[in-house]
């Protein structure tokens, strides 16, 4: 409520601050909290203004951090996960072109849990396994365990399906 005081006009418009990074730091904030709130369909929209911000004032860290926000907090909760996959491959070339190792790691863990959502099986292993190798030179633990978490969630979803599969077809 305090950051809808912001978007007089609606939040389709940018919040009534001078400052342009200002106004993307309030958009992503109050897309934050959609999401957090569980409404992350709300979120979407008000992610992609931040992120078009950040973009115009060629803040590439910080379109790099809102392409994952709006991916990991918004578009893979309400099954969008094309746009997910896509926001989390920009972002890692732009964590690569900043030369953010451990961005670049964290957005391939979850490009790895997206493609597993997807079914893409061998895509998210390989993902899943870079992240590890990268998390692993940085001593990540913390991080390392969630690749582990990914990789268990990724074999329970094939599981789901290889009985399908085993099924005779007549």
């Amino acid at each position: 409520e305090l950051l809808r005081a912001l978007f007089p006009d609606t939040e389709d418009k940018p919040p009534r601050l001078k400052n342009e990074s200002h106004q993307a730091w309030t958009l992503n904030e109050l897309a934050n909290s959609y999401s957090l709130n569980g409404e992350p369909r709300k979120a979407v929209p008000v992610f992609e203004q931040a992120c078009k911000l950040a973009d115009k004032l060629g803040n590439k860290q910080n379109l790099a951090i809102g392409l994952g926000n709006v991916a990991n907090m918004a578009q893979i909760y309400i099954g969008a996960l094309r746009s997910a996959e896509a926001n989390l491959l920009r972002s890692v070339s732009l964590g690569a072109e900043l030369k953010n190792e451990f961005h670049v790691a964290a957005e391939r863990l979850e490009l790895g849990r997206v493609l597993a959502y997807r079914g893409e099986w061998a895509e998210a292993e390989k993902e899943l396994a870079t992240a590890l190798e990268m998390f692993e030179k940085q001593n990540a633990v913390q991080s390392q365990c969630v690749v582990w978490a990914y990789r268990a969630l990724r074999e329970l979803l094939i599981l789901r399906v290889v009985p399908i599969l085993a099924l005779p077809h007549n």
